[in-house]
């Protein structure tokens, strides 16, 4: 006897084939709970997977929520798979309106490091087991719907209900567009700092640039010999620390001596404030990883005025 249906909008052969495989991965332990006898009657055509079993009284009792439960997580594995990516990108659509596809792009690029990448921490509370509890919560939700009704229509079961599943979607798609239009802001601000870089004329051929700690930098000619201070451009200084905002203006101070080529010292390649000069100066900065001046500036033997080359 029929135990449940599933039904897809607009079927295909593969997603039919991915349901199935889903449904049967959730299903492989079964044996082990409950005699099982069921068979799958997949019709590709009409887009309908039904799940018969021919155990006498399957339709009720233990074997019956045993069947169900697995039914609604492998439909929620499905979910996940096949249409987190499609909402995420309708909620920013319809919602936020984003239509241009490469700003929809982007935004689902950053809703994937919160939910799966880099940005997935504890305090966020996206962590590296947000996908196993959002699996939960889709599950718990069909599984209470299939008890009720064992005919389910999963392509508009997922548009029109799993209302709190879709609110924390929602949630994750707010916070992606706000990176999103700060990181958009922020490269348009560091292209205008390109730009006034490339009018400024050039007033030293080399400097070098010692990483000490934190945002802590030291500026040195190709003498290794402190660079003087100049007045720092006002328009330049207020856009810098107001839009790069940390404590030293070396940005700034960069901009007004207007250097040939830029050599960083350090051993925090990944700093973000090396990544930013880098994006500003472009082919005029090189990172060292390690010669012997900055070797024994780190170690503490290097003295303002040694005269050493890279």
């Amino acid at each position: 006897m029929e135990v449940f249906s599933i039904t897809l909008t607009s079927s295909s052969e593969d997603k039919m084939s991915r349901l199935t495989r889903c449904l049967s991965d959730a299903f492989a332990d079964l044996h082990s709970l409950v005699s099982n006898s069921g068979v799958w009657d997949v019709d590709s055509d009409s887009g309908r997977l039904r799940y018969v079993d021919r155990h006498a009284g399957s339709n009720e009792g233990e074997h019956r929520a045993a069947v169900l439960r697995h039914a609604a997580t492998g439909m929620a594995e499905y979910v996940l798979l096949e249409s987190e990516t499609a909402l995420l990108r309708s909620i920013a659509r319809k919602q936020f309106r984003y239509d241009r596809d490469e700003d929809l792009d982007k935004i689902v690029w950053h809703c994937g490091q919160f939910l799966y990448g880099s940005g997935a921490t504890e305090e966020t509370g996206h962590n590296a087991n947000s996908r196993s509890r959002r699996k939960r919560k889709v599950a718990k939700e069909l599984e209470a719907f299939l008890k009720q009704q064992p005919r389910i229509h999963l392509d508009g079961y997922v548009t029109f209900r799993l209302a709190s599943y879709r609110e924390e979607l929602r949630e994750v798609v707010e916070y992606a567009v706000d990176e999103y239009v700060m990181d958009k802001q922020y490269q348009e601000f560091i292209s205008l700092l390109k730009y006034f870089v490339c009018l400024q004329e050039t007033k030293v051929s080399v400097v070098h640039l010692i990483h000490v700690q934190d945002s802590q930098f030291s500026l040195y000619d190709e003498r290794y010999e402190p660079v003087q201070s100049r007045a720092v451009d006002r328009v330049v200084a207020e856009m810098v620390e107001a839009e790069i905002n940390f404590e030293d203006m070396v940005v700034s101070h960069l901009i007004s001596i207007a250097p040939e080529r830029i050599v960083i010292h350090t051993r925090q390649e990944e700093l973000p404030v090396i990544r930013t000069i880098e994006a500003i100066f472009d082919r005029r900065v090189t990172v060292c990883a390690g010669c012997r001046s900055c070797g024994t500036f780190f170690e503490g033997a290097f003295k303002p005025g040694d005269r050493r080359s890279t």
